[in-house]
């Protein structure tokens, strides 16, 4: 949480892997002095807890389905409560759709707080593609086969250059 709010506050991505090499050996060394099956008790967490039930209680008289942001799949929203603070990861074969799903997630995030995208294998231009396919209902896969409707696409670009989530 510290290095995403450095990163935030302006400082690079190095600052940011930095603090999340920080943490996981903080973490390490609190495991290493535990005993397996011994409860950590917290006590300073207990208005964290009660804070979490209020946000929730109120959210839920606001009318929000979910406490976290999101995803634009409300089965999904139901089971997870939205997505919540902290590390996701989405695993399955190649070519099933997770980098479409994963930037579907953050471009619904995105409309709400402030988003970085990590990915080491799919270009800016392939992302800008599939974010613009979401938004005009169409497939990337007929993009790249040539079937492809290009009204609808011009459609999406549209939208997409109108949007939040395109790159000012």
């Amino acid at each position: 949480q510290k290095a995403l709010a450095r990163l935030r506050d302006g400082d690079g991505v190095s600052t940011l892997i930095e603090g999340i090499v920080e943490g996981l050996a903080a973490v390490q060394e609190a495991v290493k002095g535990t005993h397996p099956g011994a409860l950590q008790w917290a006590e300073y967490l207990v208005p964290d807890v009660l804070k979490q039930a209020q946000d929730a209680l109120e959210a839920k008289e606001a009318g929000r389905e979910t406490l976290g942001l999101p995803t634009g799949h409300r089965d999904l929203d139901q089971i997870l409560n939205g997505l919540n603070q902290g590390f996701y990861v989405l695993g399955g074969a190649p070519g099933v759709g997770k980098t479409s799903l994963a930037l579907q997630w953050a471009c619904r995030a995105a409309e709400e707080v402030p988003v970085l995208y990590v990915t080491y294998e799919n270009s800016p231009q392939s992302l800008v593609l599939k974010a613009i396919c979401r938004m005009a209902g169409i497939s990337p896969a007929d993009v790249d086969r040539g079937r492809a409707d290009l009204g609808k696409l011009r459609e999406g670009i549209k939208v997409f250059l109108s949007s939040e989530i395109a790159p000012h």
